[in-house]
């Protein structure tokens, strides 16, 4: 029995996007963070080094790219994983729903 897959709305995808741009943020600045530690200049040079010490200065907590980032990620990849799991939700009743149709057609046309 071929099943026809459902269409992602577009609220869908935007909120799959946006979530999607949280994970990507997040993986580039723990790879800015881990990259920063690692590079072969002076602590003045290091440009990712004074960033880093900028935004922790501006927002008074002490966190580096490298926590941003995962912290970032981990939020991007959780409720990546809620919408999808809110759009198979979705997907599941309404197939309940056409079988049920179905069912209660073949009982009406058996009677």
């Amino acid at each position: 029995m071929a099943t026809q897959q459902q269409k992602l709305t577009t609220k869908d995808w935007i909120w799959l996007s946006i979530f999607a741009t949280f994970s990507g943020l997040g993986f580039f600045l723990s790879l800015f963070g881990f990259l920063a530690d690692f590079f072969n200049v002076p602590s003045s040079d290091n440009w990712v080094k004074n960033a880093e010490q900028a935004v922790a200065e501006f927002l008074t907590l002490p966190l580096n790219f490298l926590q941003w980032g995962s912290i970032l990620m981990i939020i991007g990849v959780v409720f990546f994983v809620l919408v999808l799991n809110a759009i198979a939700q979705r997907e599941q009743v309404e197939r309940e729903k056409k079988q049920r149709r179905a069912q209660r057609l073949q009982d009406t046309l058996e009677s």
